[in-house]
């Protein structure tokens, strides 16, 4: 919800205050409701280190809705997506995602990242501050389950989130979310769905000017 208060002084200046919810999710796409769409390829682009692909598997079990995998295959890979977002510089962000890591796979040698990196530009392009982020070794910092979805940070949630402060000359943030390959070869798969990240600082105020007659 929004609302909108405007106060005249005697100056002619209204102040305007506008208040939304502080947990609004400001990422575009956040479960994988039917595709990949708003997000761009991260991390390799060698089909020979993985692939990314859309999956019907979604953490609440709805059937018109689905997730995005990741499968990384080469030691030192990245395999996974990303999306550019506006943000404020001095402002506390917070994001988790919920991941799945899949049967049958050997332990250790791939994790589960969410990261986040800012930017004084306004499309990721310039100045970035490096990544802040989260990971989860698969096998070692969750059980593998076809079944069972967790999450980063552990049990991730509304109450349980990563945390990044935006640096002053802020205007974009990357979202990242991927899978790396620790050791070996042999390919490792998690599923990412709910991927939140939003302003938990509020919005600032704005001071506008108008004429008065």
């Amino acid at each position: 919800m929004r609302r909108n208060f405007i106060r005249l002084s005697a100056g002619g200046l209204f102040l305007l205050w506008c208040a939304q919810g502080q947990a609004q999710n400001l990422v575009v796409n956040t479960g994988f409701a039917t595709d990949l769409s708003s997000w761009t390829d991260f991390g390799s682009a060698l089909p020979a280190d993985g692939t990314r692909v859309w999956n019907a598997d979604d953490v609440n079990a709805i059937a018109s809705s689905g997730s995005a995998q990741f499968t990384v295959q080469t030691a030192a890979s990245q395999i996974g997506l990303v999306q550019c977002l506006p943000a404020i510089g001095e402002q506390t962000y917070e994001y988790y995602a919920r991941v799945k890591f899949l049967a049958g796979q050997t332990d250790a040698a791939a994790r589960a990242v969410m990261e986040i990196a800012f930017f004084a530009s306004a499309d990721c392009t310039a100045d970035s501050s490096g990544g802040q982020g989260l990971g989860a070794v698969v096998g070692t910092a969750y059980p593998l389950s076809d079944t069972i979805w967790r999450g980063i940070p552990t049990n991730a949630g509304p109450a349980i989130e990563g945390s990044a402060l935006a640096p002053a000359a802020t205007s974009s943030a990357q979202v990242r979310i991927f899978v790396e390959q620790l050791t070996g070869s042999e390919p490792h798969s998690v599923r990412f769905d709910q991927v939140v990240f939003h302003n938990a600082s509020g919005v600032p105020v704005t001071l506008m000017h108008f004429d008065v007659e």
